[in-house]
C-alpha cells in the first residue's frame, strides 16, 4: 500500500473516532455588503455552512496572555471537523446563543486534517 493511501485511511480513521465527540452545532458566518439600488448598501452577517457539529471548549488565561488578547474577552476553541467549509479569519461562529469571532485558525479547513480548531473570541458583559 502506498503512503498516500495509508496517510488517507489514517485520517478517515480519525473523522470517524473523533466526530461522535461533537456533540453542539455551529453556523458559520461570514460578513457580507450587498447594494440597496439607491447607491448605499447593506451590510449583514450571511450563513456560509449551518449544523457544523463541533465542540467548545474553554482556554486558559496562559493562553489568552501569550496572545496578547485583552481579559474581558471570552476565548474558547471551537472544534469541528475540516472537511465542513473553508472557515476564514474574519468569520464568526454562532453556537447555541453565543456569538463567537474567529481570531485564528489551526489545521486548514478542506485539506487532509480531519479536525480544524477555531481560536474565537466574545466579548463578556460586565
Amino acid at each position: 500500500m502506498n503512503k498516500a493511501k495509508r496517510l488517507d485511511e489514517a485520517l478517515a480513521r480519525g473523522r470517524r473516532h473523533y466526530t461522535p465527540l461533537l456533540t453542539q452545532s455551529a453556523t458559520i458566518q461570514r460578513f457580507t455588503r450587498s447594494s440597496d439600488g439607491m447607491g448605499g448598501g447593506a451590510e449583514s452577517w450571511s450563513n456560509v455552512a449551518t449544523s457544523i457539529a463541533c465542540q467548545v471548549r474553554a482556554t486558559s488565561q496562559d493562553e489568552k496572555d501569550t496572545a496578547g488578547i485583552s481579559s474581558d474577552t471570552l476565548v474558547v476553541s471551537i472544534d469541528m471537523p475540516a472537511t465542513t467549509t473553508n472557515l476564514l479569519t474574519r468569520d464568526r461562529i454562532v453556537v447555541g446563543s453565543n456569538t463567537y469571532y474567529v481570531i485564528g485558525i489551526v489545521g486548514l479547513s478542506g485539506t487532509r486534517n480531519f479536525l480544524v480548531t477555531a481560536i474565537a473570541g466574545m466579548k463578556q458583559l460586565g
